[in-house]
């Protein structure tokens, strides 16, 4: 890939003229209507389709970029392993020492990353976690448009301006979304690989300053002479070791899911605010001698550092200037929104809103010509420097470069709790249940109520949404109005509120909560007007309430009602509730039956071991044939390409032989070889107790991610058979002596080592999951009984445990309500996924885990006020960091308690 050798000035080479014209001249342009219905440019004779890039001077049609919001993280380890939500490798900002020499330790304490295509599998498992926490707190899952990492979109941000830098790039539309990643060829991968020493160097000093310019510890906590500062020159420059954050932002009409590395916390963020605000980036470059330097300076490597941030929402950037052999001169700190301001005015510089205006376009332009919706094709997308235009190329179908997912990803993905297959595995009398409820009430609008119940992890939601998307087409096309209206009661703090919930779902109407119940009523009962629904008196609502025991309070009156509603002889709304409860009907609203309106009843019977199996036979059938998990799921329904459907024969028969291909792509049938039978059977009969089938999947999960961690152990041992000999610091200087002013100098600390052809051509081999695996994540799961116990909590109860274990590990005096309270808070906040409930609530949580029998409370002297009262743990604080680890959010408070615990002024 050829960069920048002097500046483009715009007149050395023929552009398209501004209303964006072909490239060849005389050619009348081309357009035609694309699938969303926007006029888009037709392919050329030969296939390709091409957006000519205008001149640097012409008018543009300015677009809108939104703030990114990180929505999530992970760190990489030196053992190159991604840690979900967990900002263990993020460091502050220190200063360096002036002077500081960046050779010091190349090559010999210089350890490089693995030659292994990682392609987009972190970020995707990362937006995974994210969604499934999201449903956990019953949120919708995030869809983007577009998901890739933000170099990528850095370099279409400077095209307009780099215009002698040919990118490439492969695209895939899955569900909706196009994935976005690098193509490189293997020629240019090996050369990349064997770069020169120099080149080596160069990337050195980018690290090395990194190294030298960051601490575990926010700087403040460090005495001049203390240890951490004194040993950061005789560190080990590891370029495995990185922080990424995953951030949202909507770029024109085109929402992003990106993916990047951040280098440091400038400063402690406060405890009101986000966390990305102290984040910066730190960057090296020559020292500037002369205003010819200081032109090439702001004209080319301000520009894409301003992209790299702006991007990603980092305010702050911090170069290190070196000299030529590798000492550091000063550091100079920029503001990102800052530098187009130093810029502007002065001649042939960049403008940022062209670089805007055209990223958005340039992905309108991908969007409307990537129309193949299929993990396995793959578009080339190009930036051709020479023509001056981004051409697209016809699709490749099942092509060699598709790289979404990895077969290990994917099987993660399917055993997410919250993927959702096609259909589920059994429970017929169930489903017949509950498809002639809604047949007999919502399409023929009789009034009725249904309670369903059952023991947790038994299908009961799964099944009912799957019963209401396949009869979604019924619903819209019945004689009578069918609004569907789904809520989680765990939304609600107050019983009360549930109406005003239930008014906004179905009319989109805004009230009090106090308001709430009569306004509802109008809507719902005959002979009432409904305010802003003008076909209100033929339509029929069907009220899905998840968790309604969540609605149970001293007089049940909210529940009363909604019963009583749904059996009104002339009302307009069938109800069907969900809880785990079996009695709640007769134990909780004993006056049902004296009013008639007893629900009619459908319980959902634990699973059995064949059952089990069966369902984890079927997930690992989705795995290649694309029905399932949050990544891509991103619609939240079902495929929009009706999904083959699995026969007897491949859910229970014997394991078919095909091996997969670590790429994930082949046959749909690899899935059942990734675990074997044997391990299945002993997956579900070590389940069977509980029944909970969602127990099973966490086993099945945890075990794909100890055998995913053997499989790369075993590709890092492959990429390790033809080590490269390091180069001499002697004739690494002398070669950066002798070309000081190497594009490569200042070489960003997050370019890629690209694969070793040993590695490339390493057999696809993958390492199955087995017993053994089984039995180890089947003992990290359920290692404790409390544990299970505070699985069961919902996440308020579970944060505050996590409260009192983080003051019990930080030694913090006072374990009052009152204090535990305020620790509650401050890890509610930092979290951001949590909303903190009220004082009251907050009582009422500390009593019911008193009841529970996991919390004690006492006083030395009689108190009758609850917030005086002294809290403690009865169970072991390993039980609830174990119980909480498969829940992102509360895993990654508990690392960062101490920050938390400091931002908040409580240690």
């Amino acid at each position: 890939m050829r960069r920048n050798t002097k500046p483009a000035d715009g007149h050395d080479r023929k552009r398209a003229n501004t209303a964006g014209g072909p490239v060849r001249a005389g050619e009348p342009p081309r357009e035609t209507v694309s699938p969303r219905g926007e006029r888009t440019r037709a392919p050329d004779s030969d296939g390709v389709r091409r957006l000519p890039l205008a001149s640097p001077t012409a008018r543009f049609q300015p677009s809108t970029f939104t703030f990114p919001t990180e929505i999530g993280c992970f760190s990489f380890g030196p053992d190159r392993v991604a840690q979900q939500q967990s900002r263990a490798e993020l460091k502050y900002y220190c200063e360096p020492d002036p002077g500081c020499n960046l050779s010091d330790g190349f090559p010999d304490r210089f350890i490089q990353r693995a030659p292994t295509a990682e392609h987009l599998d972190a970020l995707l498992e990362c937006l995974d976690d994210v969604n499934a926490t999201r449903r956990d707190l019953a949120k919708e899952p995030i869809r983007p448009a577009l998901c890739t990492w933000r170099g990528i979109m850095t370099k279409i941000m400077c095209t307009p301006y780099s215009t002698r830098d040919e990118w490439q790039l492969n695209a895939t539309l899955f569900k909706g979304t196009v994935f976005l990643e690098e193509r490189e060829e293997p020629e240019a991968a090996a050369a990349k690989y064997g770069r020169s020493d120099r080149d080596r160097l160069f990337t050195y000093w980018g690290y090395k300053f990194e190294s030298l310019a960051t601490v575990p510890v926010p700087p403040s906590q460090l005495q001049p002479d203390d240890p951490v500062l004194r040993e950061r020159s005789a560190q080990v420059v590891d370029t495995n070791v990185q922080f990424c954050s995953v951030f949202r932002a909507t770029l024109g009409k085109h929402d992003m899911v990106l993916g990047g590395e951040v280098d440091c916390l400038i400063r402690e963020p406060r405890p009101d605010e986000r966390v990305q605000n102290a984040y910066a980036e730190l960057k090296t470059n020559r020292v500037i001698t002369d205003p010819r330097q200081q032109n090439s300076f702001e004209k080319f490597k301000l520009l894409r550092v301003w992209a790299q941030s702006y991007l990603a929402g980092v305010p702050n950037i911090i170069f290190g200037f070196r000299t030529d052999d590798g000492r550091l001169s000063h550091t100079k700190r920029f503001e990102t929104a800052e530098l187009p301001r130093l810029v502007r005015g002065k001649p042939g510089m960049w403008d940022p809103n062209r670089c805007i205006a055209f990223a958005a376009e340039c992905l309108t332009f991908i969007r409307d010509a990537v129309t193949v919706d299929d993990r396995r094709t793959v578009y080339l997308v190009r930036f051709n420097p020479s023509a001056l235009a981004v051409e697209i190329h016809p699709a490749e179908t099942d092509s060699p470069r598709a790289f979404l997912p990895g077969v290990y990803l994917e099987a993660k993905s399917v055993f997410h709790r919250c993927a959702t297959p096609s259909r589920l595995v059994g429970r017929d009398a169930e489903r017949r249940a509950i498809r002639r409820f809604i047949e007999i009430h919502a399409l023929e609008g009789v009034p009725g109520s249904l309670y369903i119940s059952g023991y947790p992890g038994t299908g009961k939601t799964a099944l009912l949404d799957e019963v209401c998307r396949n009869m979604a087409a019924e619903m819209k096309s019945a004689a009578r109005k069918v609004t569907l209206v789904k809520l989680n009661c765990m939304n609600f703090t107050q019983a009360g509120s549930i109406f005003a919930g239930l008014l906004q779902a179905a009319t989109g109407e805004t009230v009090p909560a106090k308001s709430g119940l009569k306004s509802l009523e109008q809507v719902i009962m005959p002979g009432s007007k409904c305010s802003g629904d003008k076909e209100a008196g033929n339509s029929f609502f069907l009220f899905i309430l998840d968790e309604l025991d969540q609605l149970i309070s001293r007089d049940q009156e909210a529940l009363y009602q909604l019963f009583t509603w749904a059996r009104a002889p002339h009302g307009r709304m069938a109800l069907i509730g969900i809880s785990n409860a079996m009695d709640l009907t007769t134990r909780f609203l004993p006056r049902l039956r004296a009013k008639d309106c007893e629900p009619q009843l459908l319980n959902f019977d634990v699973y059995k071991v064949t059952e089990i199996a069966a369902i984890i036979k079927d997930r690992l059938l989705m795995i290649g044939a694309g029905d399932g998990g949050d990544m891509h799921e991103v619609d939240g329904h079902v495929p929009s390409t009706p999904s083959r459907k699995r026969t007897h024969d491949e859910i229970s028969g014997p394991e078919i032989a095909a091996p997969a291909a670590p790429g994930g792509v082949g046959d749909h049938r690899v899935g059942l070889t990734l675990i074997q039978p044997m391990a299945i059977e002993m997956a579900a009969r070590k389940i069977v107790d509980t029944g909970d089938v969602r127990k099973a999947l966490d086993v099945c999960r945890h075990a794909i991610e100890m055998a995913e961690a053997e499989e790369r152990q075993r590709v890092a041992s492959l990429s390790a058979l033809t080590p490269r000999k390091p180069p001499s610091l002697a004739a690494a200087l002398a070669a950066a002596a002798a070309e000081p002013g190497s594009p490569k100098s200042g070489s960003d600390a997050t370019t890629s080592v690209a694969a070793h052809p040993a590695a490339l051509s390493a057999a696809p081999v993958v390492c199955k999951v087995t017993m053994k695996h089984v039995l180890q994540a089947t003992s990290a799961i359920f290692g404790s009984p409390n544990a299970n116990r505070i699985k069961a909590l919902n996440m308020h109860h579970k944060l505050v445990l996590c409260a009192l274990v983080v003051m019990k590990q930080h030694a913090v005096a006072d374990f009052t309500v009152a204090k535990v309270y305020e620790v509650y808070l401050a890890l509610a906040k930092n979290g951001s996924m949590v909303a903190p409930v009220h004082r009251t609530e907050f009582n009422d949580l500390v009593m019911t885990l008193e009841t529970q029998g996991l919390v004690h409370l006492h006083s030395r002297r009689k108190v009758d006020d609850l917030a005086n009262k002294t809290a403690s743990l009865i169970v072991r604080a390993s039980d609830v960091e174990q119980a909480v680890s498969s829940v992102p959010v509360l895993a990654t408070l508990l690392k960062d308690a101490k920050t938390v615990l400091q931002n908040a002024k409580i240690v």
